[in-house]
């Protein structure tokens, strides 16, 4: 089942308020169906359910005041085309700190044909972001359409400091669109709202294992670059009693703590580390 969105056009583009949209689909050269939305208000994406849709087929979406229709704006849909047709490659995002902060530069290099393949024209790009959320299950979706020259832009709209955002560049061909380029980026970085929840096993004499888990996505902030692990002797997990320290860079989320006192209670905190800075310890 797919569900098609568009964007309102602006007051600019609409020159006049948009009474509804007519949706139409073409298969085969032929207009299948109209669907005609009523009672439109202001929003920033509009959306219809299309169920089950035959491929290939062409969707048209039109905008209509009380002057008449708009030309339509076309999505091409194809079976072939999100399996074979190539993927922009090198895609990179980062804060764009050029414009004042809260924005994201997205970059990339034109597809390549793979072997012995005729390159495809390309018609342009669509660059789409949408939070990274473990618990998010339908995700808020944004896109920019850019022309065929172009391999950079930079998002403002919509965009958050401290939230991590998933961003793929999609080519579009005349037979519809290709696979993604997908990396996921900060619009602007921070330290963890939350340190990791850790646990100890394998007890010894003189040594212990301290384990922990990933803070989940929208708690990171940030990238994060490693951990840093306090311990001490004493009940408490408070700085107070804390004598030890080590930074363990990269992703691991286990470590040895060697030469420990037998007989002796510790207290073991363990903190995530952005670029940024250190969050609090779990």
């Amino acid at each position: 089942n797919l569900t098609l969105l568009w964007k309102p056009l602006s007051a600019k583009e609409a020159r006049g308020p948009v009474t509804s949209y007519h949706v139409m689909d073409r298969v085969n050269g032929e207009t299948q169906a109209k669907v005609v939305q009523h009672g439109l208000e202001s929003q920033p994406l509009y959306s219809l359910q299309l169920g089950k849709v035959q491929v290939p087929s062409e969707w048209c979406v039109q905008a209509n005041n009380l002057a008449g229709s708009s030309p339509c704006s076309w999505l091409r849909l194809s079976a072939r085309g999100l399996l074979v047709l190539p993927a922009p490659f090198n895609v990179e995002a980062h804060e764009d700190k050029g414009s004042g902060g809260g924005g994201m530069a997205v970059r990339w290099a034109p597809p390549k044909p793979r072997g012995h393949e005729r390159r495809r024209a390309v018609e342009g790009y669509v660059v789409e972001w949408v939070v990274a959320d473990d618990d998010q299950t339908t995700p808020s979706m944004h896109w920019h359409c850019v022309p065929a020259n172009t391999t950079h832009v930079v998002l403002s709209e919509h965009m958050k400091p401290l939230i991590c955002y998933n961003i793929s560049v999609v080519a579009i061909y005349e037979t519809g669109e290709g696979k993604s380029g997908v990396v996921q980026a900060y619009a602007q970085q921070g330290v963890p709202n939350v340190g990791p929840k850790v646990s100890v096993a394998n007890i010894a004499l003189s040594s212990v294992d301290v384990n922990w888990t990933e803070i989940p996505t929208k708690e990171r902030r940030g990238f994060i670059t490693g951990h840093v692990i306090y311990w001490g002797q004493g009940p408490d997990a408070s700085h107070s009693n804390i004598k030890y320290r080590v930074l363990i860079r990269g992703s691991a989320c286990a470590y040895t703590l060697k030469n420990l006192s037998a007989s002796v209670e510790y207290s073991v905190m363990v903190a995530a580390m952005t670029e940024v800075g250190e969050g609090p310890p779990g």
